[in-house]
């Protein structure tokens, strides 16, 4: 008889692995549809976000060129801002102008190509500080930013709020 119990207890064996191996597979599938979960809320945005259309647009008789991403604003609103900017006098016929503007929520970023020494000439700032009061004028629903650039719309040296 030992041999049908010996056979019995590695059949209650084999039994006992297989459910354990079914529950590990099961918690293996579990741990792995909560990570795929997590990781699409973490990187899921980024995923299925838009990527930027950059546009460029000229005014005026010097071509002032401004440049945004049409996924963020409006060619409305920009033109809108580009009145706003000629009115102020930025837009000039003197020097053309170079400006890459994106909307925050309701504020407006209008980013300056300037030169290296502006954040230490404190009567060039005062007059920027002048465009921004203006627009902020025009534009009373939006608050209005005009950051200061050098090389590249990303590298701000001054930020006049």
């Amino acid at each position: 008889m030992e041999p049908d119990n010996i056979s019995t207890n590695t059949s209650a064996a084999n039994s006992a692995t297989k459910e354990k191996k079914a529950r590990n597979r099961k918690q293996l599938i579990i741990i792995a549809v909560v990570a795929v979960i997590v990781l699409l809320g973490i990187f899921g945005s980024k995923l299925f976000k838009r990527s930027p259309e950059m546009v460029t647009r000229e005014y005026g008789v010097k071509l002032h060129q401004i440049t945004f991403d049409k996924n963020n604003i409006s060619q409305e609103e920009v033109d809108y801002l580009a009145d706003g900017l000629a009115k102020a006098n930025f837009f000039d016929n003197v020097i053309t102008k170079y400006v890459y503007i994106k909307k925050d929520h309701s504020t407006c970023y209008i980013s300056i190509s300037s030169n290296p020494l502006i954040a230490s000439n404190p009567a060039a700032i005062a007059a920027f500080v002048a465009v921004r009061n203006e627009m902020q004028k025009q534009f009373p629903k939006n608050k209005i930013v005009i950051d200061l650039a050098v090389g590249d719309f990303n590298n701000v040296v001054k930020r006049i709020e």
